[in-house]
């Protein structure tokens, strides 16, 4: 029976190591198209946004690839539960014409949004974190009008 070679030290040493693939920041920006390309958006530089990877992966989380008024029922029910009251209006102009085909956002919108306070909570704390201002509701409905939602639309919002 052949004898077993031993590796020096030497040998060793010169070993390969391992290639790790790097994981960029959370904070990295990564590309959001405001109104999602499954439901007619455009690849035009106005319906996307770099926003960090983190709150995109969570909004995506929360509201998948839902059409806007979609998202705004969602978000009215948590107003609701924060003591806001939600008004939404589209512009006369809209960048887009809208489109909620049935492959395309109607997946997402039959899912219905479970109530999903802890991601909600996680989504607010990312944009205080991102905007250097308190977390509350205030502030991440105004960062969602500003980089979030669907251009078209805009959301208001009062105290009930």
């Amino acid at each position: 029976m052949p004898r077993r070679k031993r590796f020096s030290k030497r040998w060793c040493k010169r070993a390969p190591k391992k290639i790790h693939k790097r994981v960029p920041p959370a904070t990295t920006p990564t590309e959001h198209h405001r109104r999602p390309t499954s439901i007619g958006g455009s690849q035009d530089p106005r319906n996307r946004i770099g926003v960090p990877q983190d709150i995109h992966r969570v909004w995506h989380e929360l509201f998948v690839n839902m059409c806007t008024p979609s998202i705004v029922n969602a978000l009215q029910r948590i107003a609701r539960t924060a003591g806001y009251q939600i008004t939404t209006f589209r512009s006369l102009e809209p960048l887009h014409r809208f489109l909620c085909p049935s492959r395309g956002c109607a997946v997402a919108c039959e899912k219905r949004l479970k109530a999903k306070k802890d991601v909600w909570d996680r989504l607010q704390k990312l944009i205080a974190l991102e905007t250097n201002q308190a977390c509350s509701f205030r502030n991440t409905m105004i960062y969602i009008n500003s980089y979030l939602l669907d251009s078209d639309y805009h959301i208001r919002f009062k105290r009930i």
